[in-house]
């Protein structure tokens, strides 16, 4: 008798264990969700890095943005700032920089005016809500995609 219980018990909980993985969810990640929106999406901080070193993104919903680009040095990481404007349209993003700095090595709040005229990048993406990618710049394809992720 007791050994019939053990078995029933045994069948229960593999049934209800069952059940229960059944019922999870098996929807896709965040950073696939599709943007509806690219207009609100993309205001915010993006980072990533490419070949070079690190970079930080910030897009402002009144159409300013910054870029801090962080290049690998011997002794430590020169960086440096622009600041202009952007533009999205479909999967185009137009970014205007009218302003050039420098930072101060092993400083993170002192920056310095460059010599600058004004650069306009155009790439060419794809976003979802996490997860901000250039593909082209400028129309020429880029051979390894810069992958920015939202902070």
């Amino acid at each position: 008798m007791r050994v019939k219980n053990l078995c029933w018990s045994v069948l229960t909980f593999m049934v209800v264990a069952l059940m229960g993985m059944s019922f999870a969810s098996c929807g896709s990640d965040d950073d696939d969700d599709e943007v509806t929106n690219p207009a609100e999406a993309i205001v915010g901080t993006w980072q990533g890095e490419n070949d070079e070193g690190g970079l930080t993104y910030v897009f402002n919903a009144d159409g300013k943005c910054t870029l801090v680009s962080e290049k690998n040095a011997v002794l430590f990481k020169v960086k440096t700032r622009k600041s202009g404007t952007y533009v999205l349209k479909d999967n185009k993003l137009t970014m205007s920089w009218t302003k050039f700095e420098q930072g101060m090595p092993l400083s993170d709040d002192t920056w310095f005016d460059m010599e600058g005229s004004k650069e306009t990048s155009s790439m060419t993406i794809s976003m979802s809500k996490k997860k901000l990618t250039f593909t082209e710049e400028n129309g020429k394809k880029i051979e390894k995609p810069v992958v920015l992720t939202k902070k």
